[in-house]
């Protein structure tokens, strides 16, 4: 992920952000536990060498000679059930897009595959309907086993409920995916420029309420000047050096793959993101400033 030349900015990425013009970053982040130091593989593979497709419920990411395998399910309701988790079984959680997302990684091997079914079977609770994401190498064997484990799982749930935060200003983000998104994105990083030593929080989670940011200060309508040539080359810069890096590893893949069934998008969005940032000008981001700046007059008249 790209960081500006400021020690004292602080920006959190929430964990309902796949952060699309970083590839690097995209996609939710782990909330603990983190997974297991064994279970690290340094394996890469090329964004134009992987293939994806889903068929009914399940999702699956073809990485050639992965050794293991990871499977995510998007849940509407989180578990509470309390299960141990296996040996050399790597598991986390976190929110995206509306859904609660249960990850599990392990080796490809039989006993691996049915050690995560049992665990998946007691832990997960009772839907039947939830939708799947599996990244490993295509020859793996077991994937029914997963799946059934899925819809087979009697555990116990509650509501998936995401509360709302405050914060002193809050920007209306065009959606995941929306074409005006990057050049959102990159007009957000001229603002984390003028406002140093400030969070700043992105959130895309329209699956239950519009996409937005979170800023811990009010912003000064000065603040909102128009965007010189040098604030855009850098950051548009910054972003087009990031997408132009080719390889990722197995978890970074996978978070893509995730994000791709969260947003019902195609892993070719990610796959060309540097066409879409090379067609990005000025004027785009421009535009992205003035809805800002709308909305926080609309604010300010409101009060």
């Amino acid at each position: 992920m790209f960081h500006f030349r400021r020690s004292t900015l602080w920006i959190i990425i929430y964990i309902t952000i796949p952060l699309v013009a970083v590839l690097n970053a995209i996609g939710p982040k782990n909330d603990t536990p983190e997974y297991k130091p064994e279970l690290d593989v340094i394996d890469i593979w090329s964004l134009d060498q992987v293939e994806f497709g889903c068929e009914g419920r399940l999702c699956q990411l073809s990485l050639p000679g992965a050794k293991q395998f990871r499977f995510s399910i998007l849940l509407d309701r989180v578990p509470t059930r309390s299960v141990p988790v296996p040996d050399n079984v790597s598991l986390s959680v976190s929110r995206q897009g509306g859904y609660f997302i249960v990850s599990v990684s392990a080796t490809a091997q039989a006993s691996a595959i049915d050690g995560v079914s049992d665990f998946l079977e007691t832990f997960l609770p009772a839907l039947g309907e939830s939708k799947m994401v599996l990244s490993a190498d295509k020859t793996m064997h077991g994937i029914d086993r997963l799946v059934k484990a899925v819809d087979e799982a009697q555990g116990d749930s509650v509501d998936n409920k995401v509360s709302q935060p405050s914060a002193l200003t809050r920007l209306a983000a065009p959606s995941f995916g929306h074409p005006d998104q990057l050049p959102f994105l990159l007009w957000v990083e001229v603002l984390k420029q003028r406002l140093p030593g400030y969070q700043i929080e992105v959130r895309w989670d329209h699956r239950q309420a519009t996409s937005y940011v979170l800023i811990n200060t009010t912003v000064a309508n000065e603040l909102y000047a128009p965007v010189s040539e040098q604030e855009f080359a850098t950051v548009h810069e910054a972003y087009q050096k990031a997408a132009a890096q080719r390889m990722r590893s197995a978890s970074q893949l996978h978070r893509y793959a995730v994000t791709a069934s969260v947003y019902q998008l195609p892993f070719e969005y990610f796959v060309r993101q540097p066409e879409r940032l090379d067609r990005i000008r000025l004027a785009d981001v421009e535009q992205m400033r003035e809805f800002s700046l709308e909305q926080i007059q609309k604010q300010q008249q409101a009060h």
